[in-house]
Formats: structure tokens, C-alpha cells, sequence
């Protein structure tokens, strides 16, 4: 049978429309609600390693042994949506409700309109650090909240970021987001994006993941914000360092157009992105006031007018324009969609070193 619902499908008073995107941890529908005639977005729990869809769009463990974990999955998408549900943060998607049926679970969400961040980076406006610090600060916000339920993200990417028709940030796609409990959590499955995960995703018992693995992500998303390359990977990267050898990411600082930014900007991405969880800023609070410093600094009122404080404001207001000029629908690259870097499965339990880094 057929992995997703097909068109017309009905789930309570929603009638699914289409697909916005898939990955690890299921599938995402346009859909409408028939009671008040609004466009809403539909995940449906269905982890593709564990489960699978049979007679009636019914969906049940691949094998007998995957009963537990798929049960614990189903039990955590749950409570983490109502968890969800109480947020209020404009920079946050709105969960609206989730329902049981079909043997899984459905989140309910906002569905809005505009452009992914990956399909906006392609416009000029979108190189500058005005532009990039007022966004990511925004997400900060709204992440720094989550945090604070003791929620992860686990999957943040410009895919997973949009952008609305008036300008402002959103983050997407909580699918994937998982509760953690003084730094330690269980790992349902090991669904890694190349070059935005961090290493500790990777350790087959989660115990190593907090805010710190979703600012590696942020890190990440900002790294190629500015070069529109992937930053090493955490696999690439962990290789060499039990090998005692030359980590393979570039530095921020030594990218070709680093001359753009200014040294506390970069000095941010960098310390994002270090490889061990301990290096990193422990809180989306610390990780702000990194982010922001430079643009704090340059803020500070001149003797005289500023021609590059003028130029950073009006870098940060410009008109954002509705499409990007792309062929690719842009609801398909939103909530989960397609993206450049491909989600892949890793298991490191053959690579795990005979002294492992010390957690944080």
C-alpha cells in the first residue's frame, strides 16, 4: 500500500490536499479544515525505520520488536505537541491540536505562507549580517522558550526556517523534536540532515543532546547562509578527531567572503559549531548575545552620521519579495520537504572511540 494518505483522504473534519514534505519521523499534508475553510499542515507520526502503513491507512510496527519503541515514539509525539500547543511565539510554528487515529498521531499545525530560508538566501538581501543577526535573533526567541520546556529541536536547517510574506522568521517542523532531562534523553532513531547535525546525535543512547545540539544546527544554518556551502560534516569531522587529526571544517573566519562580516559574527558561527558539546554556549541566551555583539558594538551612537549603520538599517528593511525565483514549488521544500542536504541514516556503534569525549 501507498506510504502516504492519498488526496481526499479524510482525518476527522481535515481532508488532506497534498504532500508538503517527508522525513524520518513521517509525513506532512496540506490539508483542509472542513469546519472553518482554512488551509492547516497535518504531520502524521509514521517513523519510516519502524513502521509502516497497511490496509485502511492503518500504520503499525515493521516487527514484532519495534512495538516498544514505536509505542514510546507515538507517546512522546503526543505529549510534546501539547507541550507545543502552549506556545504563543510568533517566530514559533502554532500547533492547533493533535488527535489519535489510523494507530498514530497527528499534529495539527499553522500553515503558512511565504518562502523557505534555502529559497531566500538566493536573493541578495539575505547576504548581509543585519539581515542574517535580526532573523536568527528572532528564531533565537522563540527556540530560548522551547529550550525552557526542556524541548529540542533536532532538525534545524534553512528548509525548516520560512520566512512569511511579510518579512518575518518561523520555525518549522517540530516533528522530529524530542523532551530532555538534565542533558539525557532516548533515542528513537539516528535520522541525521548532513552537515546541520552535531556528532552527539549520532550516540545510540541520546544521552549527550540539549540546547547545545540544536545551536550546532543554528551554527550550521549560518554557515551556509554566508558561503552556501555545508559546514563539515559531524561524521567527516569526528573521524579525524580520534584520529588525532586536522579537523576538516573551515573556520567562518576563513571562508572566501569572510571580509563581509564582521570578527564577532563570525566568532559566533565558529563557536557554534565546535565539535565537542562542552565547547559550545550551553544556552540559546549565550548563543544570542554572541550572535548579537558585533551589530550591539556597531549600534553605539557616532559623534557623526554613520554611512555603514545607515546601510546596515536599510539592509534589514528591505522588501522582501513574495516568490523566489525558482521553479521548485516552495511547499514542497517547507515543513520537512526536500532540502539540499540529504537526511541519512548513521549508526556509529562501530565507530565509537576507545576513550569518548567527556559530555557535557
Amino acid at each position: 500500500m501507498s506510504e502516504q494518505l492519498k488526496k481526499g483522504s479524510k482525518l476527522l473534519w481535515y481532508e488532506i490536499d497534498s504532500i508538503l514534505g517527508r522525513g524520518g519521523f513521517g509525513i506532512t499534508y496540506l490539508a483542509t479544515d472542513t469546519n472553518l475553510e482554512t488551509q492547516v499542515a497535518i504531520k502524521e507520526y509514521l517513523p519510516a525505520d519502524i513502521a509502516e502503513r497497511k490496509v485502511d491507512s492503518y500504520v503499525i510496527p515493521k516487527t514484532g520488536t519495534d512495538g516498544e519503541m514505536y509505542r514510546w515514539g507515538l507517546t512522546r509525539f503526543i505529549d510534546e505537541a501539547r507541550i507545543l500547543a502552549k506556545f504563543k511565539h510568533p517566530n514559533i510554528v502554532r500547533v492547533n491540536s493533535v488527535f489519535e487515529d489510523n494507530n498514530t498521531a497527528y499534529m495539527v499545525m499553522e500553515y503558512e505562507h511565504g518562502n523557505n530560508l534555502d529559497l531566500m538566501l538566493r536573493t541578495p538581501q539575505y547576504h548581509s549580517e543585519a539581515r542574517l543577526v535580526s532573523l536568527f535573533d528572532a528564531i533565537l526567541a522563540g527556540l530560548e522558550q522551547v529550550h525552557a520546556h526542556n524541548i529540542i529541536h533536532r532538525d534545524i536547517k534553512p528548509a525548516n526556517i520560512y520566512i512569511r510574506e511579510d518579512g518575518s522568521p518561523v520555525l518549522l517542523d517540530f516533528g522530529s523534536a524530542r523532551q530532555h532531562v538534565a542533558g539525557k534523553s532516548q533515542n528513537m532513531t539516528r535520522i541525521l540532515t548532513k552537515g546541520y547535525a552535531p556528532y552527539e546525535q549520532m550516540d545510540e543512547e541520546g544521552g549527550r543532546q540539549g540546547p547545545w545540539t540544536d545551536i550546532y544546527a543554528i551554527g550550521a544554518t549560518l554557515y551556509y547562509a554566508i558561503s552556501r556551502e555545508l559546514p563539515a560534516d559531524s561524521l567527516s569531522r569526528f573521524t579525524k578527531v580520534v584520529r588525532e587529526q586536522a579537523d576538516p571544517l573551515i573556520p567562518a573566519n576563513q571562508l572566501e567572503n569572510a571580509g563581509n562580516y564582521s570578527s564577532d559574527f563570525l566568532f559566533a558561527i565558529n563557536q557554534a559549531l565546535q565539535f565537542e558539546p562542552e565547547n559550545r554556549p550551553q544556552t540559546v541566551h549565550d548563543f544570542r548575545d554572541l550572535l548579537t555583539a558585533g551589530l550591539r558594538q556597531s549600534s553605539t551612537p557616532p559623534a557623526s552620521p554613520s554611512p555603514v549603520a545607515e546601510d546596515a538599517t536599510v539592509l534589514a528593511t528591505v522588501a522582501i519579495p513574495k516568490q523566489a525565483p525558482d521553479t521548485e514549488s516552495a511547499a514542497e521544500t517547507v515543513y520537512g520537504g526536500p532540502d539540499h542536504a540529504a537526511e541519512v541514516s548513521i549508526t556509529p556503534s562501530s565507530m565509537t572511540p576507545s576513550q569518548p569525549a567527556s559530555q557535557p
